[in-house]
């Protein structure tokens, strides 16, 4: 679906008052007389709010909400298992009728509300803490009703203690709200001093306005980066910034600022990305680091910046198939990750590791990866996390694969096949982990055992291989049940045109695709008769 223009969802009003209705699309009639144009209230599906609650989310709103006893019969408790069975959408008269026989709809959109009302607050107790962010919000919120309850020091007390976290984490949109309530209750009690109260919030807003200022950049810069057309020779990323920073008047000062550089570069690399842009992406990116190199920008308060600039740098060379240049990065990686004693070692040495491992891959140097993930499979730091054991297992498999070791292809995929792990996998990985197994398990000349693998992904994967994006996992599967049927399948004409059809399909390799053993590479192994890992090469560097 295509986004509506942020300017074309405005709605001017005139004379004409609009019903506010919280669970429709009514715009908001906060000025109704004025001209000023409004935000649309976006449509609240309440049934999809109850379908994305987790377990513990419906664990704590049952207690949360059953907290008053009570004789009458609780039709909101009703109302959300009946929403929550996926039986009923929000407005269904089968539904208000469960609820009030009646078909009382009025009663039924306040029971909503009500409902939508114990949801919010059993969340917001829930994760009443779970960043920095909320926790000082909360003390904002408590400071503020003490303040109605006329308990002024408990409230500064609160204040100076949110003042403190907001200083640390640097919320100058929160120390605004923070010294405004300070000020507000200076005069009920002795301290503080307001004088010193307005210092700091003026001291604050100068931080403030920078702040408010690169968000206008960050949000200027995304809308017109997704209109640019990067494939152009005409278009260099570098020039194409400047330009917009220059359009955007950005101020010389502010963007120099080491906060507002990074949120551009981050910025920037996200765009080019989601629009998969590898090239003018890594041209971006060496740019970057070459610029940020030459300004010393990097030091310890910002080294993770330098390292997740350095994971991007190893991913987006790897990603163009320039795996040497990647691997040169790699080594680069290893030596900041050593710097300022070791300081972000342990929660970035993955990036180290899976970056030696794909190159590796790709430049035919397949024993040394499979060396260094045997050692990791004895590293304390990388056992009993499903991640990991993904990393760790599923590339091994596919390397013994390379190298005709099917009985360790075998023994490795095993770990991710068990119940317990296998389960916990999204439904797309799980179908391309059961690929490789059927590939592996038809070297080894397990017929039987593919039949019912085969019928059993057709039941279990049904509904993604009607989708577009696995049309071609849904032929090769297709193939595959072909090849059963002959005694020597590659040997017959109907399926080497079955074969030679689905490799005529235009296809382009990429590395860090999803499919773990290449269908075109094992295919052009059986018919030309020599090793899939040769034939896996030639694709890399086509």
């Amino acid at each position: 679906m295509r986004k509506t223009s942020f300017f074309k969802n405005f709605f001017h009003i005139l004379s004409k008052k609009i019903r506010i209705s919280y669970f429709s699309g009514d715009y908001c009639d906060l000025y109704p007389y004025t001209s000023i144009p409004l935000y649309p209230i976006p449509m609240i599906n309440l049934s999809d709010i109850i379908k994305n609650l987790n377990k513990e989310e419906i664990r704590h709103y049952k207690i949360f909400t059953t907290r008053i006893e009570t004789q009458e019969e609780r039709k909101d408790i009703k109302l959300f298992d009946l929403l929550k069975s996926g039986e009923y959408k929000d407005e269904d008269e089968a539904l208000i009728q469960k609820i009030y026989p009646d078909g009382n709809r009025n009663a039924f959109y306040r029971l909503k509300g009500r409902l939508l009302r114990e949801i919010e607050k059993s969340q917001l107790v829930l994760y009443d803490e779970l960043d920095e962010r909320i926790k000082i919000i909360n003390s904002i919120n408590l400071a503020r009703i003490y303040t109605y309850k006329r308990a002024y020091r408990h409230a500064l007390f609160l204040l100076i203690k949110a003042e403190k976290s907001s200083v640390e984490f640097k919320y100058y949109d929160l120390l605004d709200m923070i010294y405004n309530q300070m000020i507000e209750i200076s005069d009920r009690i002795d301290s503080p001093d307001p004088a010193e109260i307005i210092r700091k919030r003026e001291e604050n807003d100068i931080h403030y306005q920078v702040v408010k200022e690169s968000q206008y950049i960050i949000s200027s810069l995304k809308h017109e980066l997704k209109k640019t057309n990067f494939s152009s020779r005409k278009t260099n990323i570098t020039e194409k910034l400047q330009h917009l920073l220059a359009e955007l008047k950005v101020k010389e000062e502010t963007y120099k600022l080491p906060e507002v550089r990074h949120q551009i570069f981050t910025c920037v690399s996200e765009i080019l990305l989601q629009k998969q842009e590898f090239k003018t992406l890594e041209e971006f990116l060496l740019k970057s680091w070459s610029d940020f190199e030459k300004s010393n920008y990097f030091n310890i308060s910002n080294h993770e910046q330098k390292i997740t600039l350095l994971g991007w740098i190893i991913n987006t060379l790897f990603k163009n198939k320039k795996f040497t240049e990647s691997l040169h990065w790699t080594d680069i990686l290893l030596t900041e990750l050593e710097s300022f004693n070791k300081l972000l070692f342990k929660k970035y040495i993955f990036i180290y590791h899976n970056g030696l491992v794909i190159n590796y891959a790709s430049l035919n140097r397949n024993k040394e990866a499979i060396a260094l993930l045997e050692g990791l499979k004895e590293d304390p730091a990388y056992k009993g996390i499903s991640f990991y054991d993904l990393f760790l297992y599923l590339n091994l498999a596919t390397l013994y694969f390379s190298e005709q070791d099917l009985s360790k292809a075998v023994k490795n995929l095993s770990m991710i096949l068990r119940k317990d792990k296998y389960d916990k996998l999204e439904p797309q990985i799980q179908m391309q982990i059961t690929f490789i197994e059927v590939i592996i398990h038809f070297d080894l000349d397990n017929k039987e055992y593919i039949f019912n693998r085969i019928a059993e992904m057709k039941r279990s994967f049904r509904s993604l291989l009607t989708l577009e994006a696995y049309e071609r996992e849904l032929k090769f599967l297709k193939l595959l049940r072909d090849f059963l049927r002959f005694p020597e399948p590659f040997s017959n004409k109907k399926v080497r045109k079955g074969i030679e059809q689905f490799l005529s399909i235009p296809y382009k390799l990429e590395p860090g695709s999803n499919e773990g053993i290449n269908y075109n590479a094992w295919l052009l192994s059986k018919i030309n008769r020599n090793s899939y890992y040769s034939n896996l090469l030639k694709l890399m560097q086509s």
